[in-house]
């Protein structure tokens, strides 16, 4: 069986490593076990280096590791000296967007593995530079001025492809979010959302991630989503981060691990306005869950 956290060691790449580092850094700060290291790692860095390794060397031999054990590479038990208590990960293959906008359509055939989100009826909207007015884009091109509120039932899709939110932050289209849901026969729950809570939906299937990157000093829009396939944590909010498989950049997508309650996506503070959770996933194979206990790794 695939094991949440995988066996690192030096040239070890991936967002595994930046939890490893950041779990590094903070058994310094703590100093666990009376370790220090005087330089913090950069965890956004997914590389094992040369003198991470020898970190995490001296990190094992002041957690009183013997003999072979004392190896610099970190698999189960130097996870449980660290203090990690739980990791779930999901085998999702990163889809990344073909274009502006279209990161819903991408999240959601990565947490339903590959198939794409039930939309029904649909009709594409854009707001207009300038005027801020809301128009319809019919099939021909054209833009009609439309209601913001009308017709209900119907999901309003955004002019190239994505769903749409709302204006910004302070104009939230509750509806249309919750609608995408039903249409879909998903979970949804609004933040703000706990690092347990984000740990309790990942233990029935990947999680997607609907809000606005902010930009300092203006109203964020348009919006973003990601698919959120793993967390670790030693229960405490610091010592959390959860596993980002984001569709940006366009044509190519990337993999990162962020804080659920800090969380960074395409490069920017995100503000999270929804979380989905497909009630049939539909995945090849479940996740894979480790469980430590007083720092001895149970499965």
């Amino acid at each position: 069986m695939r094991k949440a956290l995988a066996l690192l060691r030096t040239g070890s790449k991936g967002p595994e490593v930046s939890y490893a580092k950041w779990m590094i850094n903070l058994a310094s700060r703590r100093r666990k076990h009376g370790f220090h290291w005087q330089n913090e790692f950069n965890a956004e860095n997914q590389t094992f280096t040369g003198l991470f390794h020898k970190a995490v060397v001296a990190f094992q031999q002041a957690a009183g590791f013997k003999g072979g054990d004392v190896d610099g590479v970190i698999g189960d038990k130097t996870w449980g000296a660290l203090g990690v208590q739980l990791a779930i990960t999901y085998p999702i293959r990163l889809v990344p967007q073909p274009k502006r906008h279209t990161c819903f359509e991408c999240c959601a055939r990565m947490i339903q593995n590959g198939r794409p989100a039930k939309l029904g009826k649909t009709r594409l909207v854009a707001v207009e530079r300038g005027s801020e007015r809301m128009v319809e884009v019919r099939p021909d091109g054209s833009r009609v001025p439309t209601d913001r509120f009308a017709e209900p039932d119907i999901l309003k899709l955004f002019a190239r492809g994505g769903l749409w939110m709302g204006e910004g932050l302070h104009a939230i289209d509750e509806h249309n979010l919750k609608l995408f849901a039903r249409r879909n026969a998903w979970q949804w729950h609004w933040p703000p959302a706990t690092f347990e809570q984000i740990a309790e939906w990942l233990a029935q299937a990947p999680v997607m991630a609907g809000g606005f990157l902010v930009n300092p000093g203006q109203e964020a829009y348009p919006g973003h989503a990601v698919a959120i396939g793993g967390i670790w944590t030693d229960w405490t909010a610091e010592g959390t981060l959860i596993k980002v498989f984001d569709p940006f950049p366009v044509g190519r997508g990337r993999i990162y691990a962020t804080q659920p309650e800090n969380f960074f996506a395409a490069g920017r503070q995100f503000q999270a306005e929804i979380f989905y959770v497909p009630a049939d996933a539909g995945t090849k194979s479940h996740g894979s869950y480790q469980i430590w206990e007083n720092n001895i790794p149970k499965y």
